[in-house]
C-alpha cells in the first residue's frame, strides 16, 4: 500500500486523473478515464458516437446541427467539458482534492442550460428539440403566423362557388389551388 502511494506521488509526469499514461493534452482531454466518462455522457445525450483523432475534430461535432440554439448548446457543452477536465486535474494536482466526474456533469449541465436559455432560435427539428430538452433549455420557437378568420357564405342555388388561393416565394416558386362547393357546402371538386 505504501509503495503504491510512493509510486503515484513520484510519477509527476503521469496524468493526475488516471495515473496511467504520460500527461499530454490529447490524453488528458480525450483518452483519460475521467474525460472519457464525460465524452460518453455527451455522446449519449446527442445520440451519436464521438470519436476524436485530434483536438480539431471536436468542433466538427457542432456541424451536425443547423439550428443556432442547438449549435450554441453543443459548443457550450464542449467548452464546459474541457473546463471541467482541466479544473478536476488542477484540483487533484494542486489541492489533492478529487472531483467525481458525475459532479462535473451537474456543473456542465447547469452552465449549458444557462447559455442555451440566453439564446434565440429560428426553427426547430425534432433532433434539436430532444437535445435542448436534455440540457433543460427553454425553447424559443418562432412566433406563430397571424391567423385571420375567413367567413365563407354558400352560393345561392343553383350556383356553385369556387374559392382559390395561391402563394409564391422569392425563388420563383409558386402554386395555387381551389375548391368548388354547391349551395349545401358540399365539395364538388378541388
Amino acid at each position: 500500500m505504501i509503495s503504491c502511494a510512493i509510486e503515484v506521488s513520484a510519477c509527476l509526469q503521469c496524468a493526475p486523473l488516471c495515473y496511467r499514461n504520460e500527461e499530454s493534452s490529447f490524453h488528458l482531454f480525450f483518452e483519460c478515464v475521467y474525460s472519457c466518462n464525460l465524452w460518453c455522457w455527451l455522446s449519449s445525450l446527442m445520440n451519436i458516437p464521438l470519436h476524436f483523432n485530434s483536438i480539431e475534430d471536436i468542433w466538427l461535432t457542432c456541424n451536425r446541427y443547423s439550428n443556432h440554439q442547438s449549435k450554441l448548446v453543443v459548443n457550450s457543452a464542449i467548452i464546459n467539458i474541457i473546463n471541467a477536465i482541466w479544473f478536476a486535474r488542477n484540483q487533484l494536482r494542486f489541492n489533492n482534492k478529487k472531483i467525481h466526474w458525475k459532479n462535473s456533469i451537474a456543473s456542465i449541465t447547469a452552465s449549458v442550460s444557462l447559455a442555451g436559455n440566453n439564446s434565440r432560435t429560428t426553427s426547430l427539428s425534432m433532433y434539436d428539440f430532444v437535445l435542448l430538452k436534455k440540457f433543460n433549455v427553454t425553447l424559443h420557437p418562432p412566433k406563430a403566423p397571424k391567423i385571420i378568420e375567413v367567413i365563407w357564405h354558400p352560393p345561392v342555388a343553383p350556383w356553385v362557388k369556387c374559392n382559390t388561393d395561391g402563394c409564391f416565394t422569392t425563388t420563383s416558386s409558386s402554386s395555387c389551388g381551389g375548391i368548388v362547393r354547391n349551395p349545401n357546402s358540399d365539395m364538388i371538386a378541388c
